[in-house]
């Protein structure tokens, strides 16, 4: 998934599989943008951070799952709040 101002594109390498708005994958109206995105090897799982907030996605469902958004603090312990970048490597996730 890539995920550019308030839309998101799937891809199967380059070949465009489907897009949308974040509104199209449950989240609220407030949300505009996607701050940074990550897959954390531990449930293969995506999530979304916006601001202070995160978002963990169900790609089976195409929607954000229920009980969130959660504060990245304390529940990520090296990426800060307003983070701007992140990746996963080796089961950890590192933000900027």
């Amino acid at each position: 998934m890539y995920v550019t101002g308030n839309q998101w594109f799937e891809f199967r390498g380059r070949r465009l599989l489907r897009r949308g708005s974040l509104a199209d994958i449950g989240l609220p109206p407030h949300v505009k943008k996607i701050d940074a995105a990550v897959v954390w090897e531990g449930n293969s799982m995506p999530y979304l951070f916006t601001g202070n907030d995160y978002y963990r996605l169900n790609e089976e469902r195409g929607r954000v799952d229920q009980g969130y958004p959660k504060r990245i603090t304390p529940n990520w312990v090296n990426i800060p709040g307003n983070v701007n970048a992140a990746f996963g490597n080796q089961g950890k996730v590192m933000g900027f």
